[in-house]
């Protein structure tokens, strides 16, 4: 009879070994040797890298402390390890800018004796630009603004005579945030007037309201980032309508519930608004004779669109009773308000004409 085979039994380490127990000897499994790469030695300066911080060029790499970049503005190169990157601009820059548009500050004070009447303006200004840029020269105070879509602009200009006290000791720019300002102008009375000081070397501006009692309010004034000063439109334009205010905008609500546009014609003796929608139109015809309108001047071929939205944002029929319309053919539409403050000044809007396209 043959022998039993004997089966072999691995090792474990602490455990007793019989003499008659084959027992096989297994060596530990060692990991896999993974080779380490060597960090480049930057082309440049020989140094070896001490991380991956760098650039493959066809040279070979090159790293961050030698790849140089320069500022946008002076030219001047900075190793891209401290943190600089492509179009950035150095601190020296960054401060210059900041000191020059320091010097677009201007530094005055006024005093207004309406303050009713100036919360009427800035809110005409606020509803078309928030942050409107104001030139503050030595003649009077220029707003001249343009919403963000373009479709209006604003050309306001208080003269100095309009103020009881107006000193300009440079003359130069203001910038604030009007909607933060107009909240602060409130509570107001029939005698209370507004001083105001434009403190351009200081970045502030501060607005004090005076009748039975003093209110002070000051303003952090906003960087002018972008000196953009829109020109004053020339236009020669051959219609004209002078409106009673109220009444006219009246009746601009009353067509809004028929289209949201409104055409404008006139001749030497009737003045035309048309609008039309998809479920109706309107027309409102209006002669000398009727009271609504005072003066109109035409040749009949003058008929321009306009967006009524627009329109009735621009119309201040709180700040005059009556209104100018001037406009021509596919023209922008000039709108004066008349004898709102002292002569020298002008409260002046325009608007840029809806082009119907024929199909």
């Amino acid at each position: 009879m043959s022998e039993a085979k004997k089966e072999e039994t691995p090792y474990q380490e602490g455990a007793e070994i019989h003499p008659d127990v084959p027992v096989a000897i297994t060596k530990p499994i060692e990991p896999p040797k993974t080779e380490i790469p060597q960090l480049p030695k930057c082309v440049k300066c020989g140094r070896e890298a001490k991380s991956w911080e760098g650039e493959e060029t066809k040279e070979g790499f090159t790293c961050n402390r030698c790849i140089k970049i320069k500022c946008h503005t002076c030219g001047k190169e900075y190793s891209k390890a401290s943190g600089v990157y492509e179009g950035f601009q150095c601190k020296a820059c960054q401060e210059k800018e900041h000191l020059e548009r320091l010097r677009l500050n201007a530094v005055a004070d006024f005093t207004f004796e309406n303050a009713i009447l100036l919360e009427k303006i800035l809110k005409a200004v606020e509803e078309i630009q928030d942050e409107p840029l104001i030139e503050i020269k030595n003649d009077g105070i220029l707003i001249r603004v343009m919403d963000p879509s373009r479709v209006a602009m604003l050309d306001y200009f208080i003269s100095k005579r309009a103020f009881h006290e107006y000193r300009v000791h440079t003359e130069g720019f203001l910038l604030v945030d009007l909607e933060g300002v107009l909240k602060q102008i409130r509570h107001l009375r029939k005698d209370t007037l507004i001083k105001a000081l434009v403190d351009g070397k200081d970045g502030k501006f501060t607005i004090t309201l005076v009748d039975a009692r003093e209110r002070q309010r000051t303003f952090l004034m906003l960087e002018v980032e972008k000196l953009e000063v829109p020109p004053a439109p020339k236009l020669n334009l051959t219609a004209r309508v002078k409106v009673i205010a109220s009444d006219f905008y009246s009746d601009l609500e009353d067509m809004g519930s028929a289209g949201d546009t409104v055409s404008f014609e006139a001749d030497h003796k009737n003045f035309i608004i048309k609008t039309a929608g998809e479920l109706a139109t309107a027309k409102n015809q209006y002669s000398t004779e009727e009271g609504v309108i005072l003066e109109v001047e035409g040749n009949g071929d003058n008929r321009a669109v306009y967006s009524l939205s627009y329109l009735k944002a621009l119309i201040r029929k709180d700040l005059s009773d009556t209104i100018v319309f001037e406009w021509s053919k596919d023209m922008p539409l000039r709108i004066t308000h008349e004898n709102v403050l002292e002569k020298g000044s002008r409260i002046v809007a325009y608007m840029a004409p809806r082009i119907e396209v024929e199909d």
